[in-house]
């Protein structure tokens, strides 16, 4: 039997999420990381039974769905997809999205330093069919600040563990030519997040799979959304 299509898979996905709680902003997420993981160890599948499930779904699908629908908006062709772009003018940044996902604006700017609230108008929110999202925001280093202080700061104001490590454990990439850090995005995050510092502001680029298990946003897609980030007047963009 040949493996199932990943435009079917993902489809299903979008309709298993549609049906299930709302989307949630992802500092909420964020804030109660702790309380939903001592949840997640009495209450999650083991191994054998998840795998059991997705292999019943991968079949359930690839029967009920036509091969016609092969190459639409997947994950393996999401870097094709991104038909709609946004340019900030609040956040000052450009990205490119797919073209079933919508868009938030930001209406106010973040302030506050590393520790400042940003949720809600302060970012912008890209919004899948389902429960994936994508949040954008950023800020002016504040004066007297380095870089790098603000990232230790920035790093010690979220939960300690494996989805929000020491800076020294979080990976690193490039947005537009700016080297970039990376943490969560393992099977235990609901989340993934990039920090960067172009022309003295921090950008903050965060996905987010939703808030009950096993729905984490694959780095894959991650660095799809990436990998069509400018920022405007910067040379190396």
């Amino acid at each position: 039997m040949q493996p199932p299509d990943p435009v079917v898979i993902e489809r299903l996905r979008e309709a298993m999420d549609t049906a299930e709680i709302p989307k949630r902003d992802w500092i909420d997420q964020r804030d109660d990381l702790q309380r939903r993981a001592r949840w997640r160890r009495t209450r999650r599948l083991t191994a054998a039974s998840a795998a059991a499930l997705l292999s019943a779904a991968a079949v359930i699908a690839v029967v009920a769905v036509p091969v016609a629908h092969r190459g639409s908006d997947s994950t393996s062709t999401l870097n094709t997809t991104m038909k709609k772009t946004y340019t900030s003018p609040l956040l000052k940044y450009q990205m490119s999205y797919p073209a079933r996902w919508t868009l938030k604006s930001a209406t106010h700017p973040w302030l506050g330093g590393p520790r400042g609230d940003r949720a809600g108008r302060h970012s912008d929110e890209y919004d899948s069919p389902g429960r994936k999202a994508f949040l954008v925001t950023s800020q002016q280093v504040p004066a007297g600040m380095t870089d790098r202080q603000w990232f230790q700061e920035y790093d010690t104001s979220g939960e300690t563990g494996t989805c929000w490590p020491p800076i020294a454990q979080w990976q690193t990439t490039t947005i537009a030519g700016h080297t970039a850090w990376l943490h969560g995005g393992t099977s235990w995050c609901d989340f993934i997040e990039a920090v960067t510092f172009v022309n003295g502001r921090a950008y903050v680029f965060t996905g987010s799979g939703g808030a009950q298990c096993c729905h984490r946003f694959d780095q894959g897609e991650f660095e799809s959304f990436l990998a069509t980030v400018k920022f405007p007047g910067d040379e190396t963009s």
